[in-house]
């Protein structure tokens, strides 16, 4: 079937070129290529399409029967490309977005990920910084941030995360259930992320006093999300992490949830551009499908707890 679509569109565009060599120059093709998949579809159908005696190139009888309906399906592809080209929807661009480091590994990527496939014409250049950009003053269209900025012309929209939750590897997890609550924090090695995060570990177990990013004891802290993960999996600590990125690891026994008693607020961060920005249409588009997958992951998590 493609083999014939591809021939009937040679034969047309032969018979419009008037000879093989145009043809093959319009289609970036080689003559000897448009004369063997004309050839070819002679056999197939078990007639000659061209008239190759004369001067100019003419079809045969059986030729003429079949360019009417060949140029209406190469007329109806060609409106069909056109009407992408032209579709408002289909936006265009190039997008510098900033975002904390500390989500270099979470679920922001994967939805950054599908987002560039379903808008083709959209090229992002993403950025993972320890500081803050200003959307205005910086060379950046877009910026997620923790926490928001003050100008007239900065949008700002809030993004909240999918929930997340305590997680451990099994053995430590065991070890975790067997101790009072209060005890954890000066008793198991714990891996946290700059910026703590999830309202301050719900304020370091409901202790409103305590000096959470000075006086609570880590093993490991670092501003990637992924190195946080993978030291979470092979044992050494406990910590929070989206519920997006450790399902499968739920699900298979990789990592168990623990503390389940203490609420863990969504992660919370804020959206910033500059609203007279040329990419506006682009950057709402992308807060927008952003905003749709993580309505999604909170509903999931919702049905899981």
């Amino acid at each position: 079937m493609i083999d014939n679509l591809r021939s009937l569109a040679m034969l047309i565009t032969v018979l419009e070129e008037g000879s093989f060599q145009s043809a093959a120059d319009r289609l970036n093709v080689s003559a000897t290529v448009v004369s063997q998949n004309i050839k070819a579809l002679e056999v197939r159908l078990g007639h000659t399409l061209l008239d190759r005696s004369k001067r100019s190139i003419q079809p045969t009888a059986q030729g003429r029967k079949l360019i009417g309906p060949a140029r209406a399906m190469l007329d109806a592809a060609e409106g069909g490309f056109q009407a992408l080209k032209s579709d408002p929807t289909e936006v265009s661009g190039n997008l510098i977005v900033s975002v904390p480091s500390m989500l270099s590994g979470g679920p922001l990527v994967n939805i950054v990920e599908d987002f560039l496939l379903a808008n083709p014409r959209i090229k992002m250049d993403l950025r993972f910084e320890s500081v803050q950009r200003h959307p205005i003053h910086d060379d950046v269209d877009l910026t997620i941030g923790l926490y928001p900025l003050n100008h007239k012309n900065i949008q700002i929209r809030d993004l909240r995360g999918g929930g997340g939750g305590f997680f451990a590897a099994p053995d430590l997890a065991e070890r975790i259930e067997r101790i009072p609550a209060q005890s954890v924090l000066t008793t198991i090695p714990l891996l946290m992320c700059y910026g703590f995060g999830s309202d301050e570990w719900a304020q370091a177990f409901q202790k409103e006093d305590a000096e959470l990013d000075l006086d609570i004891p880590f093993r490991m802290k670092c501003d990637d999300v992924s190195v946080i993960y993978r030291l979470c999996v092979s044992g050494a600590g406990l910590t929070v992490l989206p519920h997006s990125m450790v399902r499968e690891d739920v699900k298979n026994g990789r990592l168990v949830q623990v503390l389940k008693h203490i609420s863990l607020g969504h992660a919370h961060f804020f959206a910033m551009w500059n609203g007279r920005s040329a990419k506006s249409d682009i950057i709402e588009r992308f807060l927008d499908h952003n905003e749709e997958v993580l309505a999604r992951v909170r509903a999931q998590s919702a049905q899981a707890e």
